[in-house]
Order: structure tokens, then C-alpha cells, then sequence
């Protein structure tokens, strides 16, 4: 697969450890990562959501991929992330 674009409101992380485990190869992927839809994000929140995004990217970089971080405009700061992964 060249490119697979995941919008799936929270669930990228475990579909994208599904393919990984099931070694299906794919270039290229985009995915959003949803931190809040509100417009007072709380501290613990933000951390815990920052770090699951974190051991999120550092799966991805020990399969192969390169991240590069994709900016939103967006009229509520950080309520998601987009983020591209390429295979090297």
C-alpha cells in the first residue's frame, strides 16, 4: 500500500500496531491524533495524552518510519496533531 490517511478519532495508535504486527508494508500514512475537543484542555490531560503520542512515535520510528509533524489551523490550540510517517 502507498498511502493510508487514518482519521479514526483516537484508535491510529492501536490500528497502526495492528499493521505493524501483521507486517503489512505501507509507504506512507497520515494520521490525526485528537487531544481535545474543548477549549480548556487540562494539564493532566495534555501530559497523558502527550505521552501516549510519544511512545506512539517512538513505535513508529523503531518500525522504519520518519515523522514529520503537520500543522492544523485550528481556533482551539492543540485539539489534534496531525502527523506524517514515510518508510525509509
Amino acid at each position: 500500500m502507498d498511502i493510508l490517511k487514518l482519521d479514526i478519532e483516537g484508535a491510529a495508535p492501536e490500528v497502526m500496531k495492528n499493521i505493524i504486527d501483521e507486517k503489512i508494508q505501507i509507504k506512507q500514512t497520515v494520521e490525526e491524533f485528537e487531544y481535545s475537543e474543548d477549549v480548556n484542555i487540562d494539564d493532566n490531560q495534555l501530559h497523558v495524552q502527550s505521552e501516549r503520542l510519544k511512545k506512539f512515535i517512538i513505535q513508529m520510528r523503531n518500525s522504519g518510519y520518519k515523522c514529520y509533524n503537520l500543522p492544523i489551523y485550528s481556533h482551539i490550540p492543540y485539539s489534534t496533531i496531525e502527523i506524517l510517517f514515510i518508510k525509509q
